[in-house]
């Protein structure tokens, strides 16, 4: 589509008469920013017309690989100049640059481009989650048409649209066209479900069906919570003897399926592709001090390298059984994730069911499994071909949450707390296909230690203590689960 557009006196006139025209000018050009800016749609081809004059001769000399210039060159006097698009811009947010102009003076004027994006809106999470007692849920949108109350509809009469924000517009770079672009919330209030069972709820924002779900109330009480034990080991590519405690946890899961939670983490002097800036604060906290390998249990009990596979497993069995008999969980986590690939960040939903009162805090970490990279081994256990390609499991990302753990709010006797997180996916990620989550509820204090007697393990006092833990997929969920 092609306008043509006239400012007063017909033309947006640029009218460059420098004192030096009448020679060569050999000095720095400057640059001046002309008056007008070109407005393009969004799809191919949109384009438009402004009428220019020109007191010298004069050429495009720069322009958006995204758009043309036409005519390209010219000589002083009036010019019709046509700015298009060469692609579609796909975008909800405009799209900006410049072109410049370079007159026979040297001079050079620039020009802003603004292609509109794409009408529309989009909904960035297809699913969210409450609570059975009721809440309000939030879902994000961002777009460049209006979106009100009015245009959301639901079939569930437990769901009412409670409210819908959008962010003021913005200018752009040019600092006189307002940006179409926004972003925003559309809040749902969810009524309590007096049900027997979850329940579900499709809702419609601008013709894009997103679902909400909600709990039934929780009736496992009287059950033994499923106790899981997570094992944190500290380990880096050039750590010679890592390879072999690698190899304990892999037997110590074999024999103890789905007892373990592992997390694996790197230093930033580890190859790059697996560092994680946040390993420094949990080697500081559990006094490693890059003292690889060693690994955590349950935040208290330290296994350091025995030299021995069989006996690092062992030691490791008896760890999670320990706190199986010893140490058993009060709290249950059923939780939910899944990733946005419009805006490139995860969301996870995690319902915990606490069966005592205690200063409980949540801790969500990102993982990435089958990272490739190399890995030095000084046990004999990996041949060259599989430290070059060592496949390396586990690895921690990024935190959902504060490294400490988030206080749970509403902690108390037989409650259930709902955690919902949302976090950019880090861009050392390799991929996404291959990430999940870990999830762990700790609380303040200790355990009783006169229960901690595995033999050869170091118990440390870190002030707190994990309770119970759980994996799932990034784009997954797991149920409570008893033993």
């Amino acid at each position: 589509m092609s306008k043509l557009h006239y400012l007063p006196l017909l033309f947006v006139i640029t009218s460059i008469c420098l004192s030096s025209c009448e020679g060569n000018n050999s000095g720095p050009s400057t640059t001046t920013t002309g008056d007008a800016t070109f407005i393009l749609d969004p799809e191919e081809g949109g384009s438009q017309m402004l009428a220019l004059e020109f007191a010298n001769s004069w050429e495009v000399t720069e322009s958006p690989s995204w758009c043309t210039v036409s005519p390209a060159s010219g000589e002083a006097g009036q010019v019709e100049m046509t700015v298009s698009a060469s692609s579609a811009n796909e975008n909800l947010m405009e799209r900006e640059g410049t072109f410049k102009i370079r007159l026979a003076s040297s001079e050079e004027v620039e020009y802003w481009v603004v292609q509109r994006g794409t009408e529309g809106i989009s909904v960035l999470r297809q699913d969210a989650y409450a609570l059975d007692t009721g809440e309000d849920v939030t879902f994000r949108i961002e777009g460049n048409v209006p979106v009100t109350a009015e245009s959301i509809s639901t079939d569930a009469e437990w769901l009412t649209v409670k409210s819908v924000e959008t962010s003021d517009s913005v200018l752009l770079g040019d600092g006189r066209t307002n940006s179409e672009y926004y972003t925003g919330e559309v809040v749902l209030s969810v009524e309590n479900n007096t049900g027997a069972g979850q329940r579900s709820g499709a809702v419609t924002i601008d013709g894009q069906e997103v679902t909400v779900h909600q709990t039934a109330a929780f009736d496992g009480w009287d059950n033994t919570f499923y106790r899981r034990s997570t094992i944190q080991p500290f380990t880096a590519t050039w750590c010679g003897f890592c390879p072999a405690m690698g190899e304990a946890y892999k037997e110590a899961e074999k024999a103890l399926p789905g007892r373990f939670v592992p997390i694996n983490m790197h230093p930033l002097s580890s190859d790059g592709s697996l560092s994680w800036d946040g390993t420094d604060h949990f080697d500081k906290l559990y006094g490693i001090y890059e003292s690889y390998p060693a690994s955590i249990i349950n935040g208290i009990a330290k296994v350091s390298n025995q030299y021995v596979i069989a006996t690092t497993t062992k030691m490791m069995t008896l760890l999670a059984e320990e706190a199986v008999s010893d140490f058993p969980s009060q709290t249950n986590i059923m939780a939910f994730s899944s990733i946005s690939e419009a805006d490139r960040t995860v969301q996870v939903d995690a319902f915990v069911a606490m069966k005592d009162q205690k200063d409980y805090r949540i801790t969500v970490l990102l993982l990435e499994d089958s990272i490739i990279a190399s890995q030095l081994d000084g046990t004999g256990i990996l041949t060259d071909s599989e430290m070059e390609n060592y496949v390396h499991e586990h690895i921690a990302r990024a935190a959902l949450t504060d490294l400490d753990g988030d206080i749970i709010s509403g902690s108390g006797e037989r409650t259930v707390a709902h955690i919902s997180l949302e976090s950019a996916i880090p861009q050392s990620v390799i991929s996404r296909k291959h990430l999940s989550i870990a999830i762990y509820v700790s609380y303040a204090g200790s355990p009783d230690k006169s229960l901690c007697d595995v033999s050869g393990i170091t118990y440390l006092d870190t002030g707190y203590f994990i309770d119970n833990a759980v994996a799932l997929p990034a784009n997954g969920s797991t149920e409570y689960s008893f033993e």
